[in-house]
């Protein structure tokens, strides 16, 4: 018998499963591939060529996730791409991205010059954003909208510790300022 069944064993499914376990809980992961790891996989879809599927993924995977699930132990490795993005169009043009700001910036001219010369302060927002929420990625969410009787049932320590994520969150998107606006719009 089956504490819990997790449909699917992409990388979103094997971490909840490692951390139900953690916690004691029988666990059943069941996929419908002959491989695991969802998003995250690197595969022969042409004979002698090797694609990430879709491996932009993969940068969510928190550095302390794969720590604790001693990832690299089991042969997981992330390896940098360069080109990191391929966009091709239907005119016949296509857009290559990498982690050359200058090189980044001469592919998005093609399309837009305006783009282009602000693409560095797209690029300033996303790392400020990023910085402001990934603390939140680790931490269990907030019951921010109980209803109020079911608030008055649970127990103060989830009450505290919903505040005090709630708080730390509040923390962190303070530290976006004036740019909070253009932030939620961008996200």
């Amino acid at each position: 018998m089956y504490d819990c069944v997790i449909i699917g064993a992409g990388h979103n499914g094997l971490v909840c499963a490692h951390q139900l376990a953690k916690r004691g809980w029988k666990i059943l992961v069941l996929e419908r591939r002959e491989l695991v790891g969802g998003a995250c996989v690197t595969e022969n879809l042409w004979p002698g060529f090797k694609v990430s599927t879709a491996s932009y993924l993969v940068s969510l995977l928190l550095p302390e996730v794969e720590q604790e699930m001693q990832l690299a132990r089991h042969g997981y490795r992330v390896l940098p791409r360069n080109p990191s993005s391929f966009t091709p169009g239907t005119d016949g043009r296509s857009l290559l991205l990498g982690p050359d700001l200058k090189q980044n910036q001469e592919q998005i001219a093609q399309f837009s010059t305006r783009d282009a010369e602000q693409f560095p302060r797209y690029e300033a927002m996303l790392e400020k954003i990023a910085e402001c929420l990934e603390p939140a990625l680790i931490q269990t969410p907030p019951d921010l909208l109980p209803l109020p009787a079911s608030w008055r049932s649970v127990g103060f320590r989830k009450k505290l510790r919903d505040t005090k994520t709630a708080y730390q969150l509040h923390q962190s998107l303070k530290q976006l300022g004036e740019t909070i606006p253009e932030a939620i719009e961008l996200l």
